[in-house]
């Protein structure tokens, strides 16, 4: 809902500030608004349609899943959002869920089972689903539906793919599925040999993937919502939204309106920190720009514990970020301490492993031992330089040649709206150009860089990595999809960089010998921590994986970040700033404000 550069690491969380959230202010719980927060809300072509890459919807607000992660690493942990209660079988491999006796959308009709194997079928065509492992979906009864993996698949996460999916109504999405569309997605998943089947196979799957892009392309004419909120209008400089007085928890929503104001860039973000016109945002903060919003009266700071880091990453296509010794050498050439005490004080903070995972998730999964013996990579130009010669390069004048004696220069791709990768972007580009490697920054917008990414276009990119408290999370973002990998009817396939869509953009080597473990496969030892029911196995594999990232370096962790942000108390209290469980709860990396008035918490305020 708010700043998509915003992300997540564990920090301390500022008691005092919390403690102080309405203070001098009263919770009077009578009906007010209207709530005013922020959001990109008009990228082009933007609709009331979930599955769009420009979606009006947001999430905890007028779209709800059946649950909210609580973030931790308890997979199983969750708030209950659309579903009352759920039950796992099968060695994890089926999930009931009962939905909410009181669930309705906006239009008063009642949330059903038919819902969400709707929406299990849509999210299969675009493909999330289908990644996910998902089989099939049945409905039970008119609140009862069971979802199963595809034969021959294993998931650990499957139980939370399924409960934080976000529900659409049939009503609106229904008629843009064939009837036949389970017929059609079991033919899909047929993985045998016989060349009738494996064909009909085929020609469902392309079925599928027309359907997915038809479904993606449409745009609702209105909103039907099954949160707090409905979506009324939009215009340039906001999104008005109202309650929805069908909401199952209606009674514990104290506003009949909500105003998600617009944003560009975060100069906005700030100045609306500054004036204290926003009941809540979320962005990163600049040293002044802190100062400056904690002097506005009402407002209070958040910093929320979380999972993931910003880093620079490697696409290894690309020469000469193939060698090792490049690799190594930049980490030993960029000084993370000072790119995050420049760049991003206030809501990140200095890794000290760049493995893969955000220093907390590293301290849980290694051991000491592990610990100890992992290269934290500190400043060490000699060092770099030493690395650079012995694999064949020259330092001519002030700059540095490749072995062929080409003249060496780099360029990092980095987004545009989001202030703290710029400031870091520059940060590397300084201290590169400095050690003798002239540098470029080009800066996009997200969904540019991450297209731009996808395609195998850019060399050097700033990139979110480690999202999740789980390790799958963090390393499926480096030797997943992004490396290539992906899971198609039960069996991983490896796309290289060349195969036409195949996503690879990282061209990390398909196995590396890694000290103390031989000859590994990182895309299977990924797959496995999502497979794998054995937490010795789990624990093993991660160790395995933060041992290849810290040895190979197919990135850099600039950064371990935090959720951090504004609440301001003169018109409204109660905000859940003392519930660290509840702050942390991710829903689309956004507070889940609509999560957090379901449960009783932001009301009203009457001042003494």
């Amino acid at each position: 809902m708010n700043h998509r550069g915003t992300s997540i690491s564990v920090s301390i969380i500022l008691m005092a500030l919390l403690t102080a959230c309405g203070s001098g202010t009263k919770a009077s719980g009578t009906a007010a608004g209207p709530f005013v927060t922020i959001g990109n809300v008009l990228a082009p072509g933007s609709t009331m349609n979930i599955f769009s890459s420009n979606t009006l919807v947001e999430p905890g607000m007028d779209i709800m899943p059946l649950a909210v992660s609580h973030n931790s690493a308890n997979l199983g942990a969750f708030y209950p959002a659309l579903a009352s209660h759920w039950q796992v079988s099968n060695k994890g491999r089926t999930v009931t869920v009962w939905l909410r006796s009181n669930a309705r959308w906006s239009n008063g009709k009642p949330v059903t089972a038919a819902d969400v194997v709707t929406t299990m079928a849509c999210s299969y065509a675009v493909g999330t689903m289908q990644a996910d492992g998902l089989g099939t979906a049945r409905v039970l009864g008119p609140k009862e539906v069971q979802l199963t993996l595809a034969p021959g698949i294993t998931s650990n996460t499957f139980l939370l793919d399924v409960l934080t999916t976000d529900i659409v109504p049939q009503s609106v999405f229904g008629s843009l599925l064939p009837t036949n569309i389970w017929n059609i997605i079991h033919t899909a998943q047929y993985t045998g040999n016989n060349a009738g089947l494996k064909a009909k196979a085929q020609a469902a799957a392309s079925d599928l993937t027309k359907l997915g892009t038809t479904i993606a392309s449409f745009a609702p004419a209105h909103d039907v919502a099954s949160g707090p909120f409905v979506i009324q209008s939009v215009n340039p400089g906001e999104m008005i939204m109202r309650k929805n007085p069908y909401f199952f928890a209606a009674q514990n929503v104290p506003v009949n309106e909500v105003i998600v104001r617009n944003y560009t860039g975060s100069q906005e973000v700030w100045n609306y920190a500054i004036s204290g016109q926003v009941d809540e945002l979320t962005g990163n903060f600049p040293v002044n720009i802190y100062n400056q919003a904690k002097k506005t009266p009402g407002n209070v700071f958040y910093k929320v514990p979380a999972y993931l880091m910003t880093t620079m990453m490697f696409n290894e296509h690309v020469y000469p970020y193939n060698l090792l010794a490049v690799r190594q050498a930049m980490a030993y050439i960029i000084n993370r301490q000072a790119v995050q005490h420049v760049a991003n004080p206030i809501s990140a903070s200095a890794p000290r492993w760049t493995d893969g995972m955000i220093d907390t998730a590293t301290q849980q999964w290694l051991t000491p031992t592990q610990l100890r013996s992992m290269n934290t990579y500190p400043v060490n130009l000699s060092k770099a330089s030493n690395l650079l010669r012995n694999a064949g390069f020259h330092k001519v004048g002030a700059h540095w040649t490749l072995p062929n004696g080409q003249p060496w220069t780099a360029t990092l791709t980095t987004v545009s709206q989001f202030s703290s990768w710029m400031a870091l972007s520059q940060m590397v580009k300084s201290e590169l150009d400095q050690f003798g490697i002239p540098t470029k920054v080009v800066a996009m917008t997200f969904p540019q860089e991450l297209q731009a990414q996808s395609a195998g276009q850019l060399a050097l990119s700033i990139y979110d990595d480690g999202e999740g408290p789980n390790p799958y999370f963090a390393y499926s973002r480096i030797y997943g999809a992004p490396d290539g990998y992906v899971v198609t009817n039960g069996h991983l396939v490896h796309n290289s960089p060349t195969t036409p869509s195949g996503g690879n953009w990282v061209d990390f080597p398909t196995t590396v010998r890694v000290a103390g473990y031989g000859v590994v496969n990182p895309g299977r030892l990924t797959q496995q921590l999502d497979q794998s029911s054995n937490p010795t196995t789990i624990r093993h594999d991660t160790q395995i994986l933060a041992a290849v990232t810290n040895q190979y370096v197919p990135q850099i962790t600039l950064w371990d970040v935090a959720r951090t942000g504004w609440v301001n108390t003169k018109r409204f209290g109660d905000y859940p700033l003392n519930n660290p469980t509840l702050m942390s709860a991710t829903y689309n990396l956004e507070p889940p404000i609509g999560i957090w008035m379901m449960n009783h918490y932001i009301k009203p305020v009457s001042h003494p």
